[in-house]
């Protein structure tokens, strides 16, 4: 709890003081892209652990600290973001957050991996892998929702009009074939009559 005050407290008094971000403190971790975090409900995994990070920046790594024995989670952990500017808001924004009811902990990091679990760095690849694919389905379904938003207004101007003149022959024809039948009927009235009369005989 002492470092989440800390942080805290360093972040608004850089905010009070205006201090710029070319000299606030996050500088000395600059040339690290690896946060640490903790305080974690033991009951998440590690593909919840991303969902929750992957608000401020795309992870590429991530080692969440489990019991040997039991294989439980043990709340805390490392994890790398693609671009370093990433672990600032994931400091700024995430450090004291509540999480099912716990306050979390996240500060920058110098990490490296010293003992590699090959088996659990391929569960971690896998998990990554799925949350970089569901977020670019996320994306396709957007652009498939907002792709006639922005189509060509001039294109758009055209197909109404190729609609409208087609809409309008259909009409006219159906005008023309309807004349064309009354008079076909007329005709065939007139010689109708015409027989008649050319087969009366006079009493």
């Amino acid at each position: 709890m002492n470092q989440i005050r800390q942080i805290s407290r360093l972040n608004e008094e850089e905010l009070q003081r205006s201090i710029p971000f070319s000299a606030s403190w996050h500088q000395q971790y600059k040339d690290s892209a690896y946060i640490n975090f903790g305080g974690l409900p033991y009951e998440l995994s590690e593909g919840d652990v991303l969902v929750i990070f992957s608000q401020y920046g795309i992870p590429v790594h991530m080692k969440l600290v489990r019991d040997k024995e039991s294989g439980k989670s043990r709340g805390f952990g490392w994890l790398k973001y693609e671009d370093q500017l990433s672990t600032v808001l994931a400091v700024d924004n995430l450090n004291g957050a509540k999480v099912l009811g716990r306050t979390i902990r996240v500060d920058h990091a110098f990490y490296e991996e010293k003992d590699v679990d090959e088996e659990y760095e391929r569960l971690l690849a896998e998990e990554l892998s799925n949350d970089m694919a569901s977020e670019e389905d996320e994306v396709e379904e957007e652009r498939d929702v907002k792709e006639d938003e922005f189509e060509d207004p001039l294109l758009l101007m055209k197909r109404q009009e190729s609609g409208n003149r087609r809409s309008h022959r259909e009409r006219h024809g159906h005008r023309e074939r309807h004349g064309h039948r009354e008079r076909d009927r007329d005709r065939d009235r007139d010689r109708d009559r015409d027989s008649r009369k050319t087969t009366t005989r006079p009493k």
